[in-house]
């Protein structure tokens, strides 16, 4: 399978990540939410513009200086809000789908565990996204102002520092435009990991919104987990006279590096502002640039940890449609069950029709008018691998019945039930395309059923069909 392949079944056309960025974008939009959002906006375009206003006052400076403190102080809440924010809709992408039993249905998609993880994971990055660029703006707009405070103070003498004025005031652009870049780079990573990790906790069966706060423990606690592996490694917990000197270089690129995990390149940006007057604290520009390029590997490397973790657990889970048999979970059963297993049994109606299923055959279910029969995805029942489809016509309402499901690619709903048994090629191209292997004893028996629903092919892979006229119920 070439690369624009794999890009359009895991990123283009993965209809996980098109739902979830649906339903994810739809579901924000909550009266409080949207105003509190728009609250926090206007305050933020208020003080980035205070500036212009009070560009001609006595107290110019120190009004600057104010307007800066603030941006920084909001900045903060914003990107700890937004952290959170970000793991939250994570995990709650995958509680949703655990809590409203919808899971097994995404399995009728036909989607295997890589699909669902990048799918979730795409789908919340573009629900968060607008949050993150307004972090982004905040932040390049903040450092705006500190780059004239900071030429103010370089170029002013104190006693002079009334006469200052907006039309006097000179901006470093050069460090400003890289700051910004890499600011948005961070930023993207920060969005990425964030919503990795909320996936990744999502997916374990948490009580309530304990997730997110794991969530939470689990970002902010691998950073700290990794800086005092690096300090440990390096001896900087040695007692201070055997502690081994840094390099001024060594030490700012791990301080920049490490550092970038807990504020994504925040404080270490303000470096360029300075332009390079910070030596007391800064090695030259390349360490500190090293730095950021390390701490943006360290992003990735975890980003996609998080994101092979996420794929194991969902196969562990039982969300893989590709290795051609169900994974079975241990249940507990109580010891009253156990004793009197026809308490747990499921009473079937009798069939209406159990038709021939003989190779080639067509409207396998004997409908008048079979191309004209509205469809709708019913139930499936991963624990016996049955999949029930309401077929609506004018006769009334029925029920497709397949068993011993081994794969399935339908849409929710379509017209047209003229199924028909595929031919022994067309089962084998199936398998072969979605990769399914079957075991000696299902391969005897499965059979491939297709239907047309408009441009799309809908392709069941069973053992049984039958029609109902009602569906099963459960004693």
């Amino acid at each position: 399978m070439g690369t624009p392949t794999l890009l359009k079944s895991y990123v283009t056309d993965n209809p996980i990540q098109q739902a979830e960025s649906l339903m994810l974008l739809r579901g924000r939009n909550g009266w409080w939410g949207k105003w509190l959002w728009r609250l926090a906006i206007g305050l933020v375009v208020f003080l980035l513009i205070l500036p212009f206003i009070n560009g001609g006052n006595t107290w110019f400076r120190h009004d600057l200086n104010v307007t800066i403190s603030l941006l920084v102080l909001i900045q903060v809440v914003l990107y700890a809000k937004i952290m959170m924010a970000t793991l939250a809709t994570g995990a709650q992408s995958v509680v949703r789908e655990r809590t409203g039993r919808t899971l097994d249905l995404l399995l009728l998609t036909g989607i295997n565990h890589r699909q669902f993880v990048l799918g979730k994971w795409l789908g919340v990055m573009r629900s968060v996204l607008r949050d993150h660029a307004w972090l982004w703006i905040l932040r390049v707009g903040t450092l705006v102002w500190y780059s004239a405070y900071w030429q103010v103070n370089l170029n002013t003498p104190w006693n002079q520092y009334d006469e200052v004025r907006l039309s006097g005031v000179i901006v470093n652009w050069d460090a400003v435009l890289l700051a910004a870049v890499i600011l948005l780079g961070f930023g993207f990573l920060e969005m990425a990991l964030s919503s990795a990790v909320g996936i990744l906790t999502g997916l374990f069966p948490w009580a309530k919104r304990a997730g997110v706060w794991v969530a939470a423990v689990l970002r902010l606690g691998v950073p700290v987990m990794i800086a005092g592996i690096v300090a440990w490694s390096m001896g900087q917990f040695e007692p201070w006279p055997f502690r081994p000197e840094l390099s001024h270089e060594v030490r700012t690129q791990t301080i920049t590096s490490i550092g970038s995990l807990f504020d994504s390149g925040a404080l270490s940006s303000i470096y360029y502002i300075h332009n390079g007057q910070w030596d007391d604290v800064y090695a030259p520009d390349s360490s500190v640039l090293s730095g950021q390029l390390i701490g943006m590997a360290l992003y990735v490397g975890l980003t996609g940890i998080s994101l092979g973790l996420a794929t194991t657990v969902a196969v562990r889970q039982g969300i893989n449609n590709s290795s051609g048999h169900q994974v079975v979970r241990k249940r507990k059963i109580d010891r009253i069950t156990a004793l009197n297993p026809v308490k747990s049994a499921v009473l079937a109606s009798e069939p209406a029709i159990t038709p021939i299923l003989d190779e080639g055959a067509t409207n396998i279910f004997d409908l008048a008018d079979a191309d004209k029969v509205r469809v709708e995805l019913y139930q499936y029942r991963r624990n016996v691998s049955q999949l029930h489809l309401r077929l609506m016509s004018d006769a009334g309402v029925q029920y497709a019945q397949f068993s011993g499901v081994a794969y399935m690619d339908v849409p929710s709903r379509w017209i047209g039930a003229d199924f028909r048994v595929g031919t022994a090629d067309e089962l084998q191209a199936a398998l072969q395309e979605n990769g399914i292997h079957l075991n000696s004893l299902m391969s005897e028996g499965v059979r491939l059923f297709i239907a047309q629903a408009g441009d799309k092919t809908v392709r069941i892979i069973a053992a049984r069909a039958q029609r109902l006229s009602e569906l099963p119920n459960r004693g």
